[in-house]
């Protein structure tokens, strides 16, 4: 009886990992035959008689891919005819989605009234050629506020990144006043700009003209923060351009690097240097994507005027300019059309508000 109690133990301690290892080895087979199935083959529906729809209901958590295994477990609970595509919270449909448009963009919450020395907010909503909404930001508008008499301000704008924008101005005078939106730039248009048009060498290029007596020359200059560079005249400013070097080509007729007079744009290599820059994305500079104001606007409103009390009040309320000061949401306006009155602070001095 002893020896068969040894001999069972022996064979506990033996057996049991060769039938683990078994075990491991078929579920292993099991999931790699599951897996090379498709969700779409009939093979799936035939091999585990899938024939039931899955609910949101009877799917543990929509962003997971269906497969066969979980679509079998899932399907027997629930009664009904075999669903297309997949299930749960997963849409279905074939569409297409075209950058910002000034046509279809729309503006709102435009209040028919504000009273002067008030800061007031619109709503800015962005939307393709195909009027969808676009859901999300980067888009580059220009919002302004201007009245017949002169008065005008810039607005504001801030961008919630889901193709919504707010835009705040300030209301400095009385009077019907009118809000123009325009499109300057769809979000893909600033990423461009920003990733290969701003990387890029030689923007911009200069003419650089060398005099000395009767000697005169003129050479291409371009700016350069990186080398390399070989035989250049640099000019350089530690508080002018920093770690910038303006660079020219050697000037002929022996002239020297120091014998420079005057530097002046070359238009003609800029605009060349333009298009070789837009190559390609020509659409995005031009047309429906370029400068174009909002198809609903101007928007009309009207400023109710306060007290002189009330503005001296609030305007006292501007703080001292001091270094580092944040940014407020109205950098000021245009009373008239040679008055500007700063909002973002105000002299030491006595302020002049009449």
């Amino acid at each position: 009886m002893r020896r068969i109690r040894i001999r069972f133990r022996l064979f506990v301690l033996f057996a049991m990992p060769v039938l683990g290892v078994i075990l491991m080895l078929g579920y292993s087979a099991l999931s790699l035959a599951d897996r090379d199935l498709p969700w779409n083959d009939p093979a799936v529906h035939m091999k585990y008689r899938v024939h039931h729809a899955v609910t949101p209901a009877a799917w543990p958590s929509f962003n997971l891919i269906p497969n066969a295994r979980n679509t079998r477990n899932i399907a027997r609970r629930v009664p009904g005819p075999v669903a297309k595509g997949l299930p749960g919270r997963w849409l279905h449909q074939r569409g297409n989605m075209g950058l910002t448009s000034f046509r279809t963009s729309t503006l709102s919450l435009v209040p028919a009234t504000v009273k002067e020395g008030q800061m007031f907010r619109v709503m800015i909503e962005a939307r393709d050629q195909n009027n969808r909404p676009r859901n999300m930001g980067g888009d580059f508008w220009c919002a302004t506020l201007t009245t017949k008499g002169g008065g005008y301000t810039a607005g504001r704008v801030l961008d919630h990144s889901n193709g919504s924008y707010s835009v705040y101005f300030f209301a400095g005078w009385s009077g019907t006043a009118n809000i123009d939106v325009t499109l300057v730039h769809p979000s893909e248009t600033v990423d461009y700009l920003v990733h290969t048009v701003w990387h890029a060498y030689d923007r911009i290029v200069w003419l650089g003209r060398f005099e000395e007596g009767d000697k005169k020359s003129t050479t291409t200059c371009v700016l350069r923060r990186g080398g390399p560079w070989t035989g250049k005249c640099e000019l350089s400013h530690p508080y002018a351009l920093g770690k910038t070097v303006l660079l020219c080509d050697q000037p002929a007729h022996g002239l020297k690097c120091d014998s420079i007079v005057a530097v002046y744009n070359n238009n003609t290599r800029i605009r060349e240097r333009a298009s070789e820059l837009t190559a390609g994305k020509e659409h995005l500079f031009q047309g429906d994507y370029y400068s174009r104001k909002l198809k609903d606007t101007p928007k009309t409103i009207n400023i109710a005027n306060t007290t002189t009390s009330n503005r001296d009040h609030l305007m006292r309320q501007i703080p001292v300019c001091e270094p580092d000061q944040p940014r407020p949401l109205s950098s000021g306006y245009w009373r008239d059309s040679e008055t500007w009155v700063s909002l973002a602070c105000r002299s030491r001095q006595k302020m002049n508000i009449s």
